[in-house]
């Protein structure tokens, strides 16, 4: 089971194809005369900015192995990302820092061995005369200020503090009041419920597995609790295995969960996004775009960011595992950080924060 924070923006791809050098192997043929070399695409531009990430295809007529190496990986690390590609994740150098990514690939049958240099300058964070967040964004607001005295008991606030973590299956039992209490009377009024839809990947939930929700909601408000909750459909991550149901039915599915939403809104803490690929981390998935790229390539998952807002009380917000996923899908950048005065003003950018999935 994965856990709770709030990622750049990535350039758009275009193509540049670098000029390639042949190295003779003596122990080898001649290069047929038909051969290309080894060529790398997807260079953004010769100059990049700081923090960015871009994806290098390479391509070749041989099938020797390819290797490479970043002249400055503080600045321009590179890891393999699938067959001949190569995720490049670029630093923040205080200065302009050339950088020079060379790819060898190894001498096979009766071709050479071959050889390209990717060359760019990673640009240094902005310094640009316009702000880079909000004018004034810890504004005074209006209101009543209380001044508290320090207690040395505990505080027992449900939207606060360690959580419990619960998860269901269809044929899970209901979050029972008992257990709330108990938890409560340890100091601990904060659970995590994940419920897993594996059963209805191609259709309705059933009303018994709604039922059960409805039942886990009434177990918190009478115990004196609130939930971090989360919607997901696998509990595991297999190779070839579906993850997520189509995108219509996810949608369909939040569509039957709306009321409950609505109707339980004092007992939410947050809502976390869910729903996508395996333990809704919105990674290892099958209909949502897996490691999108293209802006385009995130529209499904909007798609359900949008049904989720729409779905969810206004005065909740839906976290999203990475900021980067709140910039691509609504266009945003670091000048559209939140304020005191726009934090909880009910827009989108208001209600959707983020969590850290990485600690169990």
């Amino acid at each position: 089971m994965k856990r709770i924070i709030p990622a750049l923006l990535i350039p758009v791809l275009w193509t540049v194809f670098i000029t390639c050098s042949s190295v003779s192997n003596s122990d080898k043929e001649e290069t047929p005369s038909e051969a290309e070399g080894l060529t790398i695409t997807g260079l953004p531009s010769e100059t990049v900015k700081a923090n960015a990430t871009f994806t290098l295809k390479a391509s070749s007529p041989s099938k020797g192995q390819i290797d490479f190496r970043s002249s400055n990986p503080a600045q321009a690390s590179v890891v393999v990302a699938g067959i001949r590609e190569y995720h490049v994740s670029v630093g923040a150098p205080s200065v302009e820092t050339p950088v020079t990514i060379t790819f060898i690939q190894d001498a096979k049958g009766n071709y050479p061995e071959y050889r390209a240099d990717v060359k760019f300058t990673v640009l240094p964070e902005s310094h640009e005369s316009t702000p880079t967040v909000p004018n004034d964004p810890h504004a005074e607001l209006d209101g009543i200020k209380v001044a508290f005295q320090e207690a040395k008991e505990m505080v027992v606030n449900p939207e606060r503090g360690f959580y419990t973590p619960l998860d269901f299956q269809s044929s899970s039992s209901a979050l029972n009041a008992h257990k709330v209490t108990a938890e409560r009377l340890e100091g601990r009024t904060l659970w995590y419920l994940g419920f897993y839809l594996t059963d209805f990947m191609e259709g309705d939930i059933s009303q018994a597995y709604l039922d059960k929700i409805q039942q886990s909601f009434n177990a918190l408000r009478d115990g004196g609790a609130k939930c971090i909750l989360r919607f997901a459909y696998k509990d595991h991550h297999s190779d070839g295995e579906v993850m997520d149901p189509e995108v219509d039915i996810v949608m369909r599915h939040v569509e039957q969960l709306k009321p409950l939403l609505q109707k339980n809104e004092d007992v939410i803490f947050v809502l976390q996004a869910g729903f996508v690929g395996a333990w809704g981390e919105w990674y290892y998935t099958t209909h949502f775009g897996f490691q999108p790229k293209k802006d385009s390539d995130y529209a499904p998952r909007k798609k359900l960011t949008d049904a989720l807002l729409d779905a969810l009380p206004e005065s909740r917000q839906i976290e999203l595992r990475t900021p980067q996923f709140k910039m691509r899908m609504y266009g945003l950048s670091v000048k559209d950080t939140v304020t005191a005065l726009t934090a909880h003003d009910g827009s989108f950018k208001s209600r959707l924060a983020g969590h850290n999935d990485c600690f169990g």
